[in-house]
């Protein structure tokens, strides 16, 4: 696959589209979707049993407003809809598989604002179950009435021979920035994935409310797993947590031990990320703050602080992504941040970490408002990895966000580039791709969700999925292939 180099866009629009270099398409298409739009970022999985992978991935109307076509499953091969199901606001959750029905295909569990909470049939999106609201009282059964985060399953704790769900609720819209009022703690769930039931539950021990998915882990390699969730949000500072998950079973979040903390009016928003930096055998622990901290826990030390790196100036929405990045045997970090702050950032930065001592490599400064999350892959013939991430690219003052244009950036040490036939009139609001083959046939295939341009950067008004194949072997090559991996994890496997 040939990739092209092109100069920094900044509003040069007929030049971008003029010298960006087409490639040959193999299996490649777009679905056009009016009207709505997606925040979602896209799995994949063989839901039609034709040997190719389908794509799954939440949509909606503006907030607030419901429509007939919240999540939405797409064939693999030909783009046509394979099924939609209706929701009553926005569904920017990422699913997750697992076959509750019985009938061998997976079935589908999505989350998003407002309550939406769904199981679908993988064969033709029919609801097996919605989550309904406990109590109408503001206990903590009842608190569980915000939004829901991405889910991920834990093994089974009925006997249904099921993998149940963890799931976070919590963040109130009508909590309005920088104010206290209105805001209610956090509500960590273990769901029945049958039928949607609560199993166990608990608020947050500091009383906040929070936005970041939580992950497991045996950390020690004990058997036990490790429970990691965080507090605080976007203007509201919070804490960082960890509890046994037997103990949260068994009694709750009251025991979760302390890891981090900031008085900075910055939470731990994006999830973290799992994986070895130091090539002693055992995961690590990174961990994001809102506020610019980064984190590494040694995973062969009780989760002991290994380093501590604030980028300054930025705000950190996203999740970051791993690779060989630099010349040594070490993961390294690639992350991207706001610049100034929330809702108003204006700008995107975006930084190379040294995995082992958390010290910059390099920085770029590069691209507006946007809240994809990277991935990383080796795209070219040198030994080290690539980090890959979509830029907008309009008046960072928001006039004239109609004409924006949005890429799929190649970032290296040494340079950066756009991968062929990405480059193109929409937006990226917050969707991270999916990388990898979805026919089986050697070939990369890259999965896009890219907004139509209005005139307010966040507004919905139509998108598109788009598959693009290229004469690339992906095998061996993807470090990160999706947002927080397969099934929500958040694990980086070598």
């Amino acid at each position: 696959m040939r990739l092209r180099n092109c100069n920094s866009l900044f509003f040069l629009v007929m030049v971008l589209v003029i010298s960006c270099e087409k490639e040959a398409k193999l299996d490649s298409w777009k679905l056009n979707l009016p009207i709505i739009g997606s925040n979602s970022s896209p799995k994949c999985v063989d839901l039609n049993q034709d040997g190719v992978l389908d794509i799954v991935l939440g949509a909606g109307r503006n907030e607030f407003q419901d429509c007939r076509m919240g999540v939405i499953a797409v064939n693999g091969a030909s783009g046509d809809t394979l099924w939609t199901a209706p929701s009553t606001d926005q569904m920017y959750g990422s699913p997750i598989f697992q076959d509750i029905n019985g009938d061998e295909t997976p079935d589908v569990i999505i989350s998003g604002r407002d309550l939406n909470l769904y199981a679908l049939d993988g064969n033709n999106g029919h609801r097996i179950w919605k989550y309904e609201k406990a109590s109408d009282e503001y206990s903590p059964e009842g608190l569980a009435r915000f939004n829901f985060y991405n889910p991920i399953f834990i093994d089974d704790q009925n006997n249904d021979d099921l993998q149940d769900i963890l799931i976070l609720n919590s963040g109130n819209v009508n909590a309005a920035p920088y104010d206290s009022l209105n805001r209610y703690p956090g509500v960590l769930l273990v769901l029945n994935s049958y039928n949607g039931n609560i199993l166990h539950l608990d608020t947050m021990p500091d009383g906040k409310e929070s936005y970041m998915s939580p992950v497991l882990y045996d950390f020690d390699h004990d058997g036990n797993q490790t429970l990691i969730f965080g507090t605080g949000g976007e203007t509201i500072s919070g804490n960082l947590f960890r509890v046994e998950l037997d103990d949260f079973l068994e009694s709750g979040l009251q025991s979760a031990k302390l890891l981090r903390s900031y008085n900075n009016q910055h939470g731990f928003i994006a999830p973290p990320l799992i994986a070895d930096f130091n090539n002693d055998g055992y995961k690590d622990l990174l961990a994001i703050n809102h506020g610019g901290s980064i984190c590494l826990f040694d995973g062969q030390n009780d989760l002991a602080l290994s380093w501590e790196k604030n980028l300054e100036g930025v705000e950190l929405n996203a999740q970051a992504t791993v690779g060989y990045f630099n010349s040594d045997e070490n993961l390294d970090i690639f992350i991207s941040g706001a610049l100034g702050q929330w809702p108003r950032n204006t700008g995107s930065k975006q930084y190379f970490l040294d995995g082992k001592t958390g010290e910059i490599d390099k920085t770029y400064e590069i691209g507006c408002s946007g809240f994809s999350s990277p991935l990383s892959m080796n795209i070219d013939e040198d030994p080290q990895d690539e980090a890959l991430l979509y830029i907008n690219d309009f008046d960072c003052r928001r006039y004239n966000t109609t004409y924006n244009l949005v890429s799929l950036y190649i970032f290296d040490l040494d340079t950066i580039s756009i991968f062929a036939e990405t480059s193109g009139f929409g937006k990226n609001i917050s969707s991270t791709p999916w990388i990898g083959d979805l026919d089986g046939d050697n070939n990369l295939d890259l999965v896009s969700i890219i907004a139509e341009n209005t005139r307010i950067f966040h507004e919905f008004l139509g998108f598109n999925v788009i598959r693009n194949e290229y004469h690339y072997n992906p095998n061996d090559k993807i470090k990160w292939s999706s947002y927080m991996e397969e099934n929500n994890r958040c694990i980086y496997e070598d």
